[in-house]
């Protein structure tokens, strides 16, 4: 088996006569790292030449690959970003007047950007939201009566369906003796002035906090729930409105 010298490390490596005349350069290596190193610059066949040029923002000699000429024109993206700033750049567009939506002062934004609520900051977007998501508007409204007291009536009755669960988590069948707290009554409908025996029953609180969400979902948790309810207890309907 004849030998070939490699022209990277010039050792002496084996190669098969059907191998040798394959290579249509006529360059031979040692293994893949060696062609890596020698192919670089103007040894490698198909080097092309760069061309100098002077950036146009710090003056600085800059070498351009030729395919490259019509599109770099710095030397690097920090003093590209500093020269095509505003009015410089080349794909600038002339900004739009508005007034924010919050505060009423006047903003400059580009017209693909331009709504009819436009706002100067973050601080002002998020405070128009707040104002957007209040009562009805939003879409996890329930009755807008959470923040009033629970009527008497219920005070009245929770007892006995803390009694009636066996004061166990209706769910999971954690029991109040191990809480810290009483164990909680839940209104399947949301509705607290909803206090038929049918419509309550006992929750520990990760069972109860996990009741909470969108309002489709509370629609189909308490149908699930008054579902359960009747069939453990053979009540014959329950408010799930």
């Amino acid at each position: 088996m004849p030998f070939v010298t490699c022209l990277n490390c010039k050792k002496d490596v084996k190669r098969q006569p059907k191998d040798i005349k394959r290579s249509k350069s006529g360059m031979h290596f040692c293994s893949h790292g060696c062609r890596a190193s020698y192919m670089v610059g103007e040894k490698n066949p198909k080097h092309i030449p760069p061309v100098e040029r002077d950036c146009l923002g710090c003056g600085k000699r800059i070498y351009v690959k030729p395919s490259r000429l019509a599109t770099q024109f710095y030397c690097g993206y920090v003093c590209r970003g500093r020269c095509i700033r505003g009015e410089d750049s080349p794909v600038y567009v002339e900004r739009v007047r508005g007034t924010c939506g919050e505060c009423g002062k006047e903003v400059l934004v580009v017209p693909s950007r331009w709504r009819e609520r436009m706002f100067c900051g973050e601080d002002c977007a998020a405070a128009s939201h707040a104002k957007l998501m209040k009562g009805e508007a939003n879409p996890n409204y329930i009755h807008g009566r959470a923040g009033t007291a629970y009527p008497k009536e219920f005070n009245d009755i929770r007892e006995a369906v803390r009694d009636r669960d066996g004061r166990k988590c209706f769910l999971c069948g954690a029991r109040e003796e191990d809480m810290d707290e009483k164990i909680s009554v839940h209104h399947i409908d949301w509705d607290k002035y909803n206090n038929d025996m049918a419509n309550l029953m006992t929750l520990c609180r990760p069972c109860h906090e996990k009741e909470a969400g969108s309002k489709r979902r509370r629609m189909w948790r308490a149908a699930l729930l008054s579902f359960r309810l009747r069939k453990r207890y053979g009540y014959l309907s329950a408010s799930t409105t």
